[in-house]
């Protein structure tokens, strides 16, 4: 007897579910978070919907495809322009990791897996780019998204942490941590935490004196600051 079950990864067993064994790992294409299985009583045919699509197997399970490639269905957290190129855009999705788009074209190439969150295209130099993933780490490229190291910070974020550049400093970057608002001067290798509020959800920057807002949450609600320096 043949048991197929689903959870993070997805498993499949041939002895009636004595002894599992993964099929993310015979199947590297196989994306994770499973949600719903189904079988085709006409022909047998499994059907898998997880964070990356809906996958088909006609062979009881042993091997998967996507057969849903060409659905635009990815959901985008966050994304970023950048004001000289309005053809440029970086985009973090629900568990299918940063796509950017570079040309005038419908066509995006993933560039960073694991959930995208917010991100930063450089306005003073595109090649500068910063991405989030959950609960706030951050990735950096200096060469367009090519390539990408990772930044450290002293302490985390809420699921969806926000980044923000300021306008009139290019390399001043500042973070919504769980213990108040951190600011780097020097491009995010350094860190310095200001106050303001705990698990910060929004960022935001006066283009005009440069003051912060940011608004987080608190028992019972949100609450919104403000800081002039």
């Amino acid at each position: 007897t043949k048991v197929i079950i689903g959870g993070v990864y997805t498993y499949r067993s041939t002895d009636a579910g004595v002894n599992f064994s993964s099929l993310n790992t015979t199947n590297p294409g196989l994306h994770a978070d499973d949600h719903a299985i189904e079988r085709n009583p006409l022909n047998g045919n499994l059907y898998l919907g997880n964070d990356g699509g809906i996958y088909r197997s006609t062979d009881n399970g042993v091997t998967w495809t996507n057969i849903s490639l060409n659905l635009v269905i990815n959901e985008f957290y966050r994304i970023s322009g950048y004001q000289d190129n309005g053809h440029l855009i970086l985009g973090g999705t629900q568990d299918n990791g940063h796509f950017l788009r570079e040309s005038n074209t419908s066509a995006f190439k993933k560039v960073l897996g694991g959930d995208g969150m917010d991100n930063i295209i450089d306005y003073s130099n595109s090649n500068t780019m910063y991405a989030c993933f959950q609960n706030g780490g951050i990735n950096k490229s200096i060469n367009g998204g090519t390539n990408w190291t990772s930044i450290t910070t002293p302490d985390i974020g809420d699921w969806i942490t926000p980044i923000l550049q300021s306008p009139a400093a290019s390399n001043t970057i500042f973070y919504g941590s769980n213990s108040g608002v951190l600011r780097s001067t020097d491009a995010g290798s350094s860190w310095v935490n200001i106050g303001g509020l705990n698990k910060a959800s929004v960022l935001a920057i006066s283009n005009f004196g440069g003051r912060l807002i940011v608004v987080g949450e608190v028992t019972g609600g949100y609450e919104v600051k403000k800081c002039d320096n």
